[in-house]
Parts: C-alpha cells; sequence; structure tokens
C-alpha cells in the first residue's frame, strides 16, 4: 500500500510537471489551469495522507521513491518560478502599454 501510494505521488508529479513546462502564459489557459490545480489539490491530498498514514521508519525504507519525489518537487517548484516570473513580465509589459495608449489618447 505504501509503495503503491508513493507510485501514485510521482505519477501525479509528473503529469503536473508535464502540464506546467507546457504552459503558454500568453494564451487563454483556462482548461489547463483547472487541471493543474486539479492534480495539485490531489497530489496534495497524497502527500498528506501519505505522511499521517505512515511513520518515519516505514517511510525510509522507500527512500529512493521519496528522494524522486523530491526531485520533481524541485523540478515543480523551478517550473513554478519561471510561470510566475513570465507572468509578471507580461503584467509590467500590459500596464505600460496602458498608460502609453491612455496617454496617447488624453491628447
Amino acid at each position: 500500500m505504501l509503495e503503491e501510494k508513493l507510485h501514485q505521488l510521482l505519477e501525479l508529479s509528473i503529469k503536473l510537471k508535464a502540464m506546467m513546462s507546457t504552459v503558454d502564459i500568453t494564451a487563454d489557459n483556462e482548461d489547463v489551469l483547472s487541471q493543474a490545480v486539479e492534480l495539485v489539490q490531489q497530489r496534495d491530498k497524497t502527500v498528506r495522507e501519505l505522511f499521517n498514514a505512515y511513520s518515519a521508519e516505514q517511510l525510509t525504507e522507500f527512500s529512493t521513491l521519496l528522494n524522486e519525489f523530491v526531485e520533481h518537487d524541485e523540478e515543480l517548484q523551478t517550473i513554478s518560478l519561471a510561470i510566475k516570473t513570465n507572468m509578471s513580465k507580461q503584467i509590467v509589459k500590459q500596464k505600460r502599454n496602458t498608460k502609453a495608449a491612455k496617454a496617447y489618447l488624453n491628447k
């Protein structure tokens, strides 16, 4: 059961990572974002269940799978940061365009 949960967690992490890697911040991503939110919620629930149901001793038997999970988690954080940075740049760019347009139209 524990090993099965760990594999389920890894599968969710891989799906989420693949989905986030393909996000185009300039496009309308409602469907992709809702699927990503669902995967994040499933992943979070699985992590909580895993660490609430099993002791540290039980988990150490599967340290290889846990290390793989940590690697995926770090990659997800990197991808998330890149998406956040790109979205921030898009917002700043849009604000500048809006200010320029307003200044031009007000003259």
